[in-house]
């Protein structure tokens, strides 16, 4: 994570690839599901958005029921975010960004630190790209999903 957010993207694909291959082997759920995220992240900073949906999608296997933590499927939400605004779906991405508040909100979380920064200039973009009342709106409507609706939010996302 720490070469994607330093945009050392080979590095961050090669270590990515192991993690989420280790996480498999192993069955490290949190593992595999946060290294698919972060390659679906990778290929939307790199420009490759049709790559992202594979990911994206095996991010949350499971991720339904509690056999991945409430913090990992707020990755792949903040990831989702990230891919509905590259392909224009601004009020997918404030959804996302609100679903994955909620989820946090209602499990006594925070956003993870080294994502913190990244997160908020991310909600900045949509807003600016939805404006602020249409953004507040969506992010509400988001922060009131459960985790089977943020789930579904994800699928839906790697889909289009």
């Amino acid at each position: 994570m720490l070469e994607l957010r330093l945009g050392r993207h080979e590095a961050a694909r090669a270590h990515l690839t192991e993690a989420s291959e280790l996480g498999s082997r192993f069955g490290n759920r949190w593992l595999a599901s946060v290294a698919r995220s972060q390659l679906a992240l990778l290929a939307v900073r790199t420009g490759r958005l049709d790559e992202a949906r594979a990911p994206l999608a095996e991010s949350v296997v499971g991720a339904e029921d509690t056999a991945i933590s409430t913090q990992t499927v707020t990755f792949c939400l903040i990831v989702a975010a990230e891919i509905a605004l590259a392909r224009g779906d601004v009020r997918h991405a404030a959804l996302a960004l609100g679903a994955a508040d909620g989820l946090r909100h209602r499990a006594g979380l925070r956003a993870w630190p080294l994502a913190r920064q990244g997160e908020a200039e991310l909600v900045a973009r949509v807003t600016e790209k939805l404006g602020s009342e249409d953004f507040q709106r969506a992010f509400a409507d988001g922060s009131r999903f459960n985790r089977r609706e943020a789930v579904a939010l994800v699928h839906d996302v790697g889909r289009t």
